[in-house]
């Protein structure tokens, strides 16, 4: 129903607002509102399918990509676990490892503690020792001192016998160059009187050499070396002893002869010695001569 105020409203309002008005009278109006809004609500799902084709299109083209991810993905998901179980193991391992190595070093730290106490019943040891050998250290200075002292004592007799020592060489040398020269006196006398003075066929019949003279420091004995020439036909063993047979038989005579030769208060006992290193040497050279020929041939 339309009040009798709206009607003047209604005859004076524009057409649009008649209709309007007569709507609403008519109860049409909620109705248009609604359909106005259906058609709005229509128009936006229109849209959101619209977005939902190109989000599907979209979609769509992202499911051979996603396949291939899915694939990747699950075998990552394989990879990890295999990994996850190697992890696994690789740590039991080393904890298995770790247990093993953590028991060796306890039973070396047990062994080490078992030392530890044996050095320190050997430092007690030690240190009682040291303590001993400290006491008696300062006995060993005083006794050090007195040796100190005795030594001083005996540097200076050292030094005494040193000047002695030196003299005594000197005298030595001295003695040593006259014994030097009596022996060559001695050689050179018994040399002449086998040139001269010699009457035993033994010393006559041969070339012999007097190759040296040893004295001794008391001039009592003086060693006469000699060395006879022997033949190659000759028994060289039978020739020595007859040669040394020779000049014992002659030995009173050559004493003579050494007498006259040398004065001396005292004139040595002569002892005659067979030389064989003049036979070794010659026979070392006739080796060599014979190495020689056979490296010429």
């Amino acid at each position: 129903m339309i009040s009798q105020g709206k009607i003047d409203s209604i005859v004076s309002s524009k057409s649009e607002d008649r209709r309007e008005i007569f709507e609403e009278a008519s109860g049409i109006s909620r109705y248009r509102y609604r359909k106005t809004e259906a058609e709005r609500k229509l128009e936006h799902t229109e849209e959101n399918l619209l977005r939902l084709r190109d989000i599907l299109t979209e979609l769509q083209d992202r499911v051979g990509p996603l396949e291939k991810q899915a694939a990747k993905a699950k075998s990552y998901l394989e990879y990890a676990k295999e990994k996850e179980g190697l992890e696994i193991a690789v740590w039991l391992d080393t904890i298995e490892r770790s247990s093993k190595t953590l028991r060796e070093h306890e039973d070396k730290i047990s062994v080490a503690r078992s030392q530890l106490e044996s050095c320190e019943k050997a430092l007690k040891g030690i240190e009682k020792e040291s303590e001993a050998i400290y006491t008696s250290n300062t006995e060993l200075t005083a006794k050090t001192d007195e040796y100190r002292r005795q030594n001083a004592e005996l540097d200076a007799r050292v030094s005494e016998i040193r000047a002695a020592v030196s003299v005594e060489e000197n005298n030595i040398k001295h003695n040593l160059a006259a014994l030097q020269r009596l022996s060559e006196e001695i050689k050179k006398s018994v040399s002449g009187f086998l040139i001269n003075g010699a009457k035993d066929p033994a010393l006559t019949s041969r070339i012999i050499s007097i190759t040296g003279v040893d004295v001794t420091r008391d001039l009592s004995y003086a060693t006469i070396y000699v060395s006879p020439v022997c033949l190659s036909d000759e028994d060289k063993e039978m020739v020595y002893s007859g040669v040394l047979a020779g000049f014992e038989r002659a030995k009173g005579a050559i004493r003579g002869q050494v007498s006259r030769d040398i004065k001396l208060r005292h004139t040595p006992e002569l002892i005659f010695k067979l030389d064989s290193s003049q036979d070794y040497g010659r026979h070392i050279d006739s080796i060599i001569d014979s190495l020689t020929y056979s490296n010429e041939e």
